[in-house]
């Protein structure tokens, strides 16, 4: 376990940095899939002049940010903050992906059980946020 010397306030505290940064990562990064999966899905209509080309696909990925951020606050930053907090685990690929795998089952078991399409661009973000996450906690915590 790495930072057994922090007291639990120092842990909880830099779980909860850690959990934001990851989540503020993952949430782009969601958005910014969601904004390609839906301009690239069939039968969307866009208007052909310049500005509806940049201001469609800026406006979709504002709204997959906002139901990110949402989403992400509900189902994956308390899970979060309470594994980082807890188990403390070292920034390897390993933690990595556990932490993963801890925030991705129930995501995908709870809301994509028939959207396995969604549920695998999920993965992505899930797996770049919680790498950073991993990162900002070792550095806080200095392990």
């Amino acid at each position: 376990m790495t930072g057994s010397g922090a007291t639990p306030a120092l842990r909880i505290g830099a779980a909860a940095l850690a959990a934001a940064c990851g989540l503020v990562v993952g949430v782009t990064i969601a958005a910014a899939l969601g904004t390609v999966k839906v301009l690239l899905s069939p039968g969307l209509e866009i208007a052909s002049t310049p500005r509806a080309l940049i201001v469609g696909p800026i406006m979709t990925m504002a709204e997959g940010m906002f139901w990110g951020v949402i989403g992400g606050a509900m189902f994956v930053f308390p899970p979060a903050v309470l594994a980082l907090a807890v188990f403390q685990p070292r920034n390897t690929r390993t933690a990595a992906l556990a932490m993963s795998a801890l925030l991705f089952f129930p995501i995908v078991f709870i809301g994509f059980r028939t959207r396995w399409i969604d549920a695998l661009l999920l993965a992505l973000p899930i797996w770049l946020g919680v790498r950073v996450a991993l990162r900002v906690f070792s550095t806080t915590l200095r392990t």
